[in-house]
């Protein structure tokens, strides 16, 4: 299996990376209707061009938000951060 450090640089190079075994980069073919489809050479798991996209679980599920909102925010009791597009304070 391919460490995280070597997955991301897969993906920023544009090289998509087999979602379901995490250990090799997908080919792309096309399908009788001309869509195209990532395939992994390794486990066989395929999926639509379109609908591509790799998670790495931290990314889904330890949201690590630093966007938290300052004293101001909290006493205002706004829904915070849905307001920042109304909000004076936040006009640039």
């Amino acid at each position: 299996m391919m460490s995280e450090d070597e997955i991301k640089k897969e993906l920023a190079m544009g090289n998509p990376v087999c979602p379901e075994c995490s250990d090799s980069i997908m080919e792309a073919e096309y399908d009788s209707n001309g869509n195209g489809i990532f395939i992994c050479p390794k486990c066989g798991y395929d999926i639509e061009e379109e609908y591509y996209d790799y998670f790495f679980d931290d990314d889904l599920y330890n949201s690590t938000d630093e966007d938290e909102p300052d004293a101001g925010c909290q006493a205002c009791g706004g829904p915070y951060p849905q307001c920042k597009t109304s909000c004076s304070r936040f006009d640039d």
